[in-house]
């Protein structure tokens, strides 16, 4: 977490924090299963795979607007 911080994530009050682990989980979990996929056969190509993955992480991008702070806009719901 402490990168997705460095990196501009909001982890200021316990809402922010929770939606940071979230991240972090869909980032893990997004790796873990394209690696299954990858070992098993099902995704034979690791750049495409490295694709898909900079995809995911492009989506949760938008979180770093996301603040509990109601001054602060929100990204779309």
């Amino acid at each position: 977490m402490a990168e997705l911080v460095a990196r501009g994530y909001p982890a200021t009050t316990p809402g922010e924090k929770r939606r940071l682990e979230m991240i972090a989980d869909i980032h893990i979990a997004a790796t873990e299963v394209m690696t299954m996929g990858h070992i098993t056969g099902r995704y034979p190509d690791v750049d495409e795979i490295a694709d898909m993955l900079v995809l995911v992480t492009q989506g949760t991008r938008l979180a770093r607007a996301w603040r509990d702070d109601p001054a602060v806009a929100s990204p779309a719901r």
